[in-house]
């Protein structure tokens, strides 16, 4: 039985306060970027597959925040993006689930 718990523990996603959001680039005021971060370690800490983080972000920046947002979550991704002014925010992620995001607003 100890076994199984620690097989548990062992696979277990981090704890969000072991995510650490670095900010490359962002043009969103402090409120909104601190926002973005806890929205990025939510959704990794929710879900394992990239698109369902990225949607989780996404669907939580649109009800909170009004416009069309956009999230990109991936480790090998390359992009040309267009985004309206204090609305980018792109981070790279320290954890065991490393992951690169880009979120920006239309």
């Amino acid at each position: 039985m100890s076994k199984k718990r620690g097989a548990e523990k062992k696979n277990a996603a981090p704890a969000v306060e072991d995510i650490f959001v670095e900010e490359i680039s962002s043009s969103m005021p402090a409120e909104m970027a601190d926002f973005t971060k806890s929205l990025i370690r939510s959704g990794l800490r929710q879900f394992k597959i990239e698109k369902d983080v990225a949607q989780h972000i996404k669907s939580s920046a649109e009800a909170k925040f009004e416009g069309t947002w956009h999230c990109i979550v991936g480790q090998n991704f390359g992009c040309s993006v267009c985004f309206s002014a204090k609305h980018l925010f792109f981070a790279r992620i320290s954890a065991a689930k490393a992951k690169d995001v880009a979120l920006k607003a239309e």
